[in-house]
């Protein structure tokens, strides 16, 4: 077994967490999202007799698992919900990997494989992570949100404060905004029904987003983020002039979040 998922992986989560080397076979999440792809990662490194093979997946399975940190610690539903297009992009990205170390397929579909060329091979089993990633989201959407939209008193108690509240209108607009092409029509819908409850409940309107707005997750893993303590007037001047800075002497400025 390879000591590479230990050294590159455990240290960024818990002993509970899915990622953990300490895990076998799938587990199972709350909303289920990237469960299967997660485990075969995991597997693959350990089953792995290649030393620098297994020093790959877990080089991919550190990097997938740094940019979903966030949404795992996340708690409320609602925010998680406006997160997906990233997390399904950053998924899907993954697929490609895993389609070159692990099948998704079932034991007969692999003997199958068998006489087929290499590059084949890889497209099946691509066609097979993204199916059961597609598998994984539908069962999201009717376990965990389509239930939302007509359990009034548990959307209220999602939906937090009102600085809560602004701050998942505007992460679902962004979202879709700018990772919309991705989204199932079963998931816009859902998104499109919780923002209109939101918005009927709060009263709160989300105005145009600003070119430079940026999330915690948007940025590289490593970026510097820095929490300022100011109106928002004032910060979103601040802001404005930071963006059209530019000076070989000074850091340049990649994006904010004036919400949350």
């Amino acid at each position: 077994m390879s000591s590479a998922w230990k050294i590159r992986v455990d240290p960024l989560v818990s002993e509970e967490s899915r990622w953990h080397s300490s895990d076998r076979g799938p587990i199972t999440t709350p909303d289920a999202i990237g469960d299967a792809l997660v485990a075969t990662l995991r597997e693959a490194d350990q089953e792995a007799d290649d030393e620098f093979i297994a020093s790959v997946v877990a080089f991919c399975g550190r990097q997938v698992a740094q940019q979903l940190v966030d949404y795992e610690r996340e708690s409320r539903l609602l925010a998680k919900l406006a997160d997906t297009g990233r997390v399904v992009t950053v998924l899907l990205q993954a697929a490609r990997t895993a389609a070159e170390v692990a099948p998704a397929g079932d034991e007969q579909q692999e003997k199958e494989e068998e006489d087929t060329e290499e590059e084949t091979q890889h497209v099946n089993r691509l066609t097979r992570w993204r199916r059961t990633l597609a598998e994984e989201r539908a069962r999201r959407m009717e376990q965990v949100y389509e239930p939302l939209l007509s359990d009034d008193a548990q959307l209220t108690q999602e939906m937090g404060d009102e600085t809560q509240q602004l701050e998942i209108l505007t992460l679902m607009r962004h979202d879709v905004e700018i990772y919309g092409a991705v989204l199932t029509e079963r998931e816009t819908d859902v998104i499109a029904e919780l923002y209109t409850q939101m918005v009927r409940r709060s009263g709160l309107v989300v105005g145009v987003i600003p070119r430079w707005f940026a999330t915690t997750t948007s940025l590289w893993t490593d970026s510097v983020k820095t929490e300022v303590e100011m109106g928002e007037g004032a910060f979103v001047r601040q802001v404005s002039i930071w963006k059209t800075l530019r000076h070989p002497n000074v850091l340049r400025f990649y994006g904010a979040c004036h919400v949350g």
